[in-house]
Order: C-alpha cells, then sequence, then structure tokens
C-alpha cells in the first residue's frame, strides 16, 4: 500500500496542476463565440501593430554606422519585447475580468440551441486574423534603383554597376587553364562590373536575386568588392542563373557592416530584352585606381 501511494503521488499533482486548466477551459469555451472572436481578432490586431510600429521605428532611424548601432537598437527591441507584451497582458487580463463577470446586465448572452450565426461570427472573425496576420511590413531595409554607370552613394561607399554581358558560356581569368576552352553554362552568365570607392573604407556585398531566390557570384567566393579610403576598386561580376530569369532578376548591391541595423540596398535591373550572346569574357581581377 504504501509503495501504491508513493507511486499515485506525482500522477496526484499532474491531475492537480491541471484543474486550474481545465477550469479556464471551460470559462472560455462557455463564453459564447462572439467574445472569443473579438479575442482572436483583437490579439491579431496588437500584433501586427506592434510590427509595423517596429518597422516604422527602423525606417525613422534609417541606415547608421556601427558606432550608432549600440546606442539605437534597443529602440525597436523595447516594442517586441517590452510594449506589445504589455498590450497583450491587458487586453487578456480584461477578457479575464470579462469572461469572469456574474452581473446579469453585463453577462454575454449565449445561445441557447443550435444557431447559424455562431457559426458565422467564428468564420468572420477566423477571416480577418489570418488577412490581418497577412499585412506584414516588408524589410525596413531603403532600396536606391541603380541604373548602368550610375553612381550611388551607399553608406560611406560610392558604387556603380555597368558593362552588362549575358551569355551560355564563360571564359574568365579565375578559370584560364591554358587551353581557351570556355566553360558552358547550364542556365546563362550574367556579368557585371562593379565599381566601389570614396573618401573612407568601403565594401560591397554582390549577388543577384530572380524569383525570391539569391544567386551567389557563380564562383562562390568573389562576391564583395572594397576599396580604401581615397581609392575606387573596379571588378568584373559573375552570376549563373536559370536561363529563363532575366524577366525579373536584379543584381543587389550592400554595404559590408558587422553590427547591421538597417542598410541601403542597391538594385540593378537587367532589362528583360538584353540578348543572350554566345561567350562572355570577364576579367575577375580587382583594378584599383586614386579617386
Amino acid at each position: 500500500m504504501g509503495l501504491a501511494k508513493t507511486a499515485a503521488q506525482p500522477v496526484g499533482k499532474f491531475v492537480q496542476g491541471l484543474l486550474p486548466f481545465f477550469h479556464l477551459l471551460t470559462v472560455i469555451v462557455r463564453s459564447g463565440v462572439p467574445f472569443l472572436g473579438a479575442l482572436i481578432v483583437s490579439f491579431a490586431v496588437l500584433q501586427q501593430a506592434g510590427a509595423w510600429l517596429t518597422f516604422g521605428v527602423q525606417r525613422l532611424i534609417g541606415p547608421v554606422p556601427v558606432d550608432y548601432v549600440f546606442l539605437l537598437s534597443p529602440l525597436p527591441g523595447l516594442i517586441t519585447m517590452v510594449v506589445v507584451p504589455m498590450a497583450q497582458a491587458m487586453l487578456l487580463s480584461v477578457a479575464y475580468v470579462r469572461l469572469r463577470q456574474t452581473d446579469e446586465d453585463m453577462v454575454l448572452a449565449r445561445p441557447s440551441g443550435l444557431s447559424w450565426k455562431p457559426v458565422l461570427a467564428l468564420i468572420v472573425s477566423l477571416a480577418l486574423a489570418i488577412g490581418i496576420g497577412a499585412l506584414k511590413p516588408g524589410s525596413p531595409d531603403p532600396v536606391y534603383p541603380m541604373a548602368a554607370g550610375q553612381t550611388v552613394t551607399l553608406m560611406a561607399g560610392q558604387v556603380s554597376v555597368d558593362d552588362l554581358r549575358v551569355g551560355r558560356a564563360l571564359t574568365s581569368s579565375a578559370t584560364d587553364s591554358g587551353d581557351d576552352q570556355p566553360v558552358a553554362s547550364l542556365g546563362i552568365f550574367v556579368a557585371v562590373r562593379v565599381s566601389v570607392g570614396g573618401y573612407a573604407r568601403a565594401t560591397m556585398y554582390i549577388d543577384a536575386e530572380t524569383g525570391g531566390v539569391s544567386y551567389p557570384p557563380w564562383d562562390n567566393t568573389l562576391g564583395s568588392v572594397g576599396a580604401p579610403p581615397g581609392f575606387r576598386t573596379s571588378r568584373d561580376i559573375v552570376f549563373e542563373v536559370p536561363a529563363d530569369s532575366l524577366a525579373d532578376l536584379v543584381i543587389r548591391v550592400t554595404p559590408a557592416q558587422s553590427l547591421p541595423m538597417t542598410l541601403p540596398i542597391g538594385v540593378f535591373t537587367i532589362p528583360a530584352d538584353t540578348p543572350v550572346g554566345g561567350v562572355v569574357t570577364v576579367d575577375e581581377t580587382p583594378t584599383t585606381e586614386v579617386i
């Protein structure tokens, strides 16, 4: 008997711990569909309001040098870790008080039989919550369109993209083996010449994007262009992408920063009618000149 009693104690404690949960669950279920629908929609509104407020603060602050990241980065975190949880706690507190209301004049009207109205209210509430949840803000990083040969300032660097070439095979200084045989692509090669300079040290990461997929440079190693203060560095960058991707292909230029908050992104859009040639010849050796 003593052994059985000892073995039953953990089970009893577990069941005792579940009793408050089941009690709260019955109270919530008895509250009615309109109340539950309003709670779900209100919770979704608070969640998305916090996301949009965070987005607005990040856009308002904008890209800042690494020296100011530690000073300003707590502001968006304050919204997600303090403001939104406090608002949600207040909503749940009000909901709990309303659930425990015993005044007959304040109690929620609960249906006494089967009706289509609660089902309709539940469907509308869920649809509203899903719709609100879909209204998510995008990236807070500001985007700067780039034209061929146009110089755009991104943080401390001045960047330009030009000399666009597209072909089905490639000859490159990085792969020259002495036999002069071009490298064939399963898709197409897209090559551009990227120049980076400025009066402060600047390094830019380059990648291509199409259909929501990011492509690094084709050799997977030469994905950045940098220049010391007072100099400009230029180099060919090559991407291997699907053959049918020219319709929405863009080249993205992003400043390198060890502790980014938001970063400006330069976007060079490849014209959809760009002719596709045979062999693209590139020189991936960086060249540096004084500004």
